[in-house]
């Protein structure tokens, strides 16, 4: 057993499955309330022969947080797939970074590395010959169903790469939809600016950080283009002693501007991002399509706990579906679905965890604006991707630690 769990594909395959936490095709194809299952065992299990139970005060605080799942467990609906899901999250999170905590880090970006790649040649070629090109493959990938879109399918395929129908002109990766994707790339690019000990050389970390930024422009997504900018600037001004990726950082920036002047991006984000996010039949309005449902979902939210305060003791997920709110991100569906209670307590522990471990003085600030952003412009905000970056500092980061592949 010992050589399964400390196997290297044994370890990518638990990498990829904390990715597919976001809405990818292998929790669709292995059943959800199975694939939680799952991954809450395998995370229980990897506490257990590393005695986090006793001893790691990472552990201790997914333990408290769970603990306090059980007051919207016992005084409302909140069911017990609900709570696994969450805490299962947690501890899955810290297992695939202990399973082999030295080279986590190089083969979690290695993974997106290879996601990005293969994103980037298929989007293109989509873009450029149409989606008629890759139809004939169609019956053999997975499909999602719509109920209320005209052809009645969502999308095609799912485990590396996936045609989505309502979303032609963006990158979605292996996602849903392309915030979801740019939620997971906002991950390793973070790593990529911050963690840098585990490049081989310079060149190498300039290719990582090239094509994480490509990608993350075909997305033509808002929030992703926030958290681009979040880690951008943060980097600027957190690290001053890593004078040629600044330099590259710069240059990159001066490169995407440029892109954005000349290519059909800056018009398809312009479109897409903005003018079709914010106008309505020519009229300015926040409340109308992708991000005006956010916003309506939010308004919508505020309003129902302020008619009904006792919600905050939290619903659950089943009762929160039947209220039909509009397009509700992550952060105020949590909220009012587990409670004040333990929201509180996720709260503080990110906040604390992400402070304690950082390396860098305002490093803490930057991961929290990530969480915050990706929390209110997407609705998978239990992703085991996004608790890398709280998580990692914590379990497996060494100053001056170099890694040896």
């Amino acid at each position: 057993m010992s050589k399964i769990i400390n196997n290297k594909y044994w370890h990518y395959l638990l990498i990829y499955t904390a990715i597919s936490f976001g809405g990818m095709a292998l929790p669709v194809f292995v059943g959800r309330e199975l694939f939680i299952l799952i991954t809450t065992t395998i995370g229980i299990y990897y506490c257990i022969i590393n005695n986090a139970f006793e001893r790691n005060k990472l552990i201790q605080f997914v333990i408290i947080f769970t603990l306090s799942l059980l007051i919207p467990f016992l005084a409302s609906d909140l069911s017990i797939g609900s709570l696994l899901s969450i805490s299962g999250c947690l501890f899955f999170s810290y297992s695939v970074i202990i399973c082999n905590k030295n080279l986590f880090l190089k083969r979690f970006l290695n993974v997106v590395l290879f996601i990005s790649i293969i994103s980037l040649i298929l989007f293109s070629l989509t873009r450029i010959f149409g989606v008629g090109l890759f139809s004939p493959l169609f019956p053999y990938l997975t499909k999602v169903d719509s109920n209320t879109l005209e052809s009645g399918v969502y999308s095609y395929g799912g485990f590396i790469y996936r045609w989505t129908t309502v979303h032609e002109l963006r990158n979605c990766g292996p996602f849903g939809e392309p915030g979801q994707f740019q939620g997971v790339i906002s991950v390793a690019l973070y790593f990529s600016l911050f963690k840098q000990h585990c490049f081989k050389s310079i060149k190498e970390r300039k290719i990582f950080i090239l094509i994480y930024t490509l990608t993350m422009l075909t997305t033509l997504s808002t929030n992703g283009y926030i958290a681009i900018s979040i880690l951008y600037i943060s980097y600027l001004f957190c690290i001053k002693d890593d004078i040629i990726i600044t330099k590259f950082i710069k240059r990159l920036l001066l490169f995407t501007i440029l892109i954005f002047i000349f290519t059909d991006i800056g018009k398809d984000f312009i479109k897409i991002a903005i003018y079709d996010k914010f106008f309505d039949n020519g009229n300015f309005s926040l409340t109308s399509n992708t991000t005006g449902g956010r916003t309506k979902g939010i308004i919508e939210i505020i309003e129902y706990i302020s008619n009904n305060p006792s919600v905050l003791i939290g619903i659950g997920y089943d009762n929160l579906e039947n209220l039909k709110f509009d397009t509700v991100s992550g952060l105020p569906k949590l909220i009012i679905a587990i409670g004040l209670i333990p929201m509180f307590v996720l709260l503080k522990g990110i906040i604390h965890l992400s402070y304690k471990y950082a390396q860098y003085k305002y490093e803490y600030i930057t991961i929290l604006l990530l969480f915050i952003s990706m929390g209110l412009g997407q609705p998978h905000i239990m992703n085991p991707s996004i608790f890398f970056m709280i998580f990692y500092n914590a379990l497996a980061y060494k100053k001056n630690y170099y890694l040896k592949l």
